[in-house]
């Protein structure tokens, strides 16, 4: 064999070694150390349908209707229009097993889990993984199995339900995408904390109710974040003010912002609040937290004042980016909807966050931790 001719073998020997090694740790490797890793989430993997911004995904939308059918809260004056075809084409399905468990798991853990089926699309009578973490989570977490989902669906035609409203999912993703700017609120959190998330995803479906949560995933390796957070739609009843000229658009802008900042503020409050030092000194504050809050779900002095926080942070927002007006009605609402809540104090609590805010040295919300702890104790005996 001449020389010409083994180099050739060579060159081709190397190139065949090195496209086996890329494989194995594109389809080996990293699939085991992902799974072995128990915070691993593949947050550059998450693909939902109409996923510019907000999406309602199959199997979100799915478990939705399944919790709706079992008698989750909705609310009571939003997307009637909606639950009305829901109800005229799902009501045969109601003693359906999967209702059964629904119910079970309503009553034993309420609704936290349930938002991880974003991670289930649905075609051809089965549920797809397009987010193994996510979906794998979800029934984990709950008393689901997947046969008796795909059951339901296949016996109840969700699929054909679903493409029947595509149209309206799109509307209301469009209508949101319109009045909220996700990503300047993402930009101003990152700009006043230390946590950074390079991706947002907001999940909307018509019978999310006033319930929001979130959740973070993040890729270690990439040094990638991205949060998923589940807010109703726009409320319709802002855009009927907006219709008659009670409200301008500007306002209509800040109102339909408020509940996807508090939900998105939780993921750069609350790692800040977490800080010992931070917990400690709350504590001194909020150790007696029902006299904070008269009401559950909120039961530690940091939950507590996780949420004072992440609502009384709108304001600052809207100071920024709204007119007087705007900043008016939000303050307005966000007070009436916190005192409903059972959060007694916002006004009290706003008055010195604003006051520690003006008088700020920097700009990282956490470096007045201590002048927002400091005048609410000075303050004296919560009235």
């Amino acid at each position: 064999m001449n020389t010409e001719k083994r180099r050739r073998i060579v060159i081709i020997t190397v190139v065949i070694l090195l496209v086996l090694a890329v494989a194995a740790n594109r389809f080996v490797f990293q699939p085991l150390r992902r799974m072995v890793t128990a915070d691993y989430l593949p947050a550059q993997q998450i693909v939902l349908e109409q996923s510019a911004g907000a999406a309602t995904p199959a199997g979100f939308e799915l478990v939705q209707i399944i919790a709706y059918l079992a008698g989750a809260p909705v609310h009571e004056h939003r997307q009637q229009d909606y639950r009305s075809r829901v109800d005229e084409h799902f009501d045969p399905w109601r003693d359906h097993p999967a209702v059964g468990v629904m119910e079970e798991q309503l009553a034993e853990s309420g609704r936290y889990d349930l938002g991880f089926s974003f991670g289930l699309s649905y075609a051809d009578g089965s549920l797809i993984d397009r987010e193994r973490y996510a979906s794998r989570r979800f029934f984990e977490r709950t008393g689901f199995d997947r046969p008796l989902l795909e059951d339901f669906a296949r016996r109840s035609r969700f699929a054909e339900f679903y493409r029947s409203q595509k149209s309206y999912y799109r509307y209301h993703h469009q209508l949101f995408t319109s009045l909220v700017d996700l990503e300047d609120i993402a930009r101003w959190l990152g700009e006043h904390f230390e946590a950074d998330h390079q991706g947002h995803q907001v999940l909307l479906s018509p019978l999310s109710s006033s319930l929001q949560y979130g959740y973070l995933f993040r890729d270690r390796d990439a040094g990638y974040s991205k949060t998923v957070i589940n807010v109703p739609p726009v409320n319709p009843r802002h855009l009927e003010l907006y219709s008659l000229g009670v409200i301008t658009r500007e306002q209509l802008r800040a109102l339909s912002s408020l509940e996807v900042f508090t939900e998105l503020a939780h993921h750069y409050v609350n790692p800040a609040t977490d800080r010992l030092v931070n917990r400690l000194r709350i504590a001194r504050v909020f150790g007696d937290w029902e006299a904070w809050h008269a009401g559950s779900g909120y039961q530690s002095p940091t939950l507590v004042f996780n949420e004072y926080l992440t609502w009384g942070l709108y304001l600052l927002y809207c100071n920024d980016r709204f007119g007087e007006a705007a900043v008016e009605v939000s303050a307005r609402t966000m007070e009436e909807a916190m005192e409903r809540r059972g959060f007694l104090h916002f006004s009290q609590f706003t008055r010195v966050l604003l006051a520690a805010w003006q008088n700020r040295e920097a700009e990282e919300i956490e470096e007045i931790y201590g002048d927002i702890l400091a005048g609410l104790r000075d303050a004296g005996p919560l009235q």
